[in-house]
């Protein structure tokens, strides 16, 4: 059930993107780095929707995340490119989770002060980076992170080095002496790369009894804001279809009145509602328990299913608008792209299957 406050908050955040113009604003920086814009970034850092869901005695509003889900949903809807998920939920988080030093950090996060990066994880498929050769030694860090999203145009870097045993949590600001960023172009026309360190300054913010908790907390909660923005994603490719069919005839009439579309309509509309009522079981139990297996067996599965139909609803509707929607002037490809690069981050479906089943009961499993 959508109350007022969802309600309001939904129609800020389809304002902001409106008057960003969607896609054509994407059209603008893909390709050019940072690969987003900061005015954006601090349009949306002054709404407040940055630390929503994080604790208020990190600086955050403390509310849940049903209205980071909303924020999220819309965002993608309009295929907003700055990194809400990965700076304001995993970054953000992840300092907050932390406490102490890290926790510091958030109020500057929320209030734009500084825009953070997460670089984590070094190993494919260490969504938890348990994989952690970085060193830490007189507080300067030796080692390269990979897979790091939107690398530049950030103040400083979230990340993990070994000290001792187990690895602890460091911040790194932009520019310091020895740090380097390599940088790839993604699908969406964003920027993927690595962050290497040799031996650059860092300032240690939380030990390594904290670090792996907080972390872990706050991939999952990125995992559902990327399930969210997926589901933004498929609702704004397929509204666009469906009106795309009502208005392109062939033989004289409307193709959306031919059954065999009418058909294929109507399955990718359920994929997306399904998806939906994913991302709103796994927001319905975080809010309720903060038990952290119980949260990763949920958004295991609502990340796999949003992916599912995230690719599924993409590609059915680049289909359904014909020899046009396979070139680049039509947006309709845009929002596949965009599909492809959350739908890998963090696990894609197989992955988050995979998660799902080693976590869920025999039972359940099966």
């Amino acid at each position: 059930m959508v109350d007022d406050t969802e309600r309001m908050l939904r129609d800020s955040v389809a304002a902001f993107v409106q008057r960003g113009e969607g896609p054509a604003r994407l059209r603008r920086v893909r390709g050019t780095k940072p690969g987003f814009e900061r005015d954006s970034w601090n349009r949306i850092v002054e709404a407040g929707w940055i630390g929503l869901h994080l604790p208020e005695e990190s600086g955050g509003f403390g509310l849940g995340l049903a209205e980071l889900a909303v924020v999220m949903e819309e965002l993608g809807r309009g295929l907003a490119p700055e990194p809400a998920a990965s700076a304001g939920v995993l970054a953000a988080g992840a300092l907050a989770y932390a406490g102490g030093d890290a926790a510091a950090l958030v109020p500057k996060v929320i209030s734009g002060e500084i825009l953070p990066c997460p670089a984590w994880q070094e190993a494919e498929g260490d969504h938890a980076g348990q994989t952690c050769a970085t060193r830490a030694e007189g507080g300067r860090l030796t080692g390269i992170k990979r897979f790091v999203l939107a690398p530049e145009g950030a103040d400083g870097y979230v990340t993990t080095a070994r000290d001792g045993d187990a690895a602890a949590l460091w911040w790194v600001e932009a520019g310091a002496e020895g740090l380097s960023v390599d940088t790839q172009i993604r699908t969406d026309g964003g920027w993927i790369g690595s962050v290497r360190f040799e031996n650059t300054p860092a300032r240690r913010v939380a030990d390594a009894g904290t670090t792996g908790v907080a972390l872990a907390r706050a991939v999952d909660e990125a995992r559902l804001a990327a399930a969210a923005e997926l589901v933004g994603v498929m609702t704004a490719a397929f509204d666009m279809t469906v009106e795309f069919v009502k208005q392109r005839s062939q033989f004289g009439k409307p193709i959306g009145s031919f059954q065999a579309l009418q058909h294929r309509i109507v399955d990718i509309w359920t994929q997306k509602e399904l998806a939906r009522a994913a991302v709103m079981r796994a927001v319905e139990l975080f809010d309720r328990t903060t038990d952290p297996h119980e949260r990763a067996v949920v958004v295991s599965a609502a990340k796999a299913r949003c992916t599912d139909a995230a690719l599924l609803i993409t590609r059915q509707a680049i289909q359904l608008h014909g020899g046009m929607g396979y070139t680049d002037e039509a947006d309709i490809g845009l929002y596949l792209k965009r599909a492809l690069v959350l739908g890998a981050w963090l696990g894609n479906g197989a992955a988050m299957r995979r998660r799902f089943a080693a976590l869920s009961p025999t039972e359940q499993a099966a």
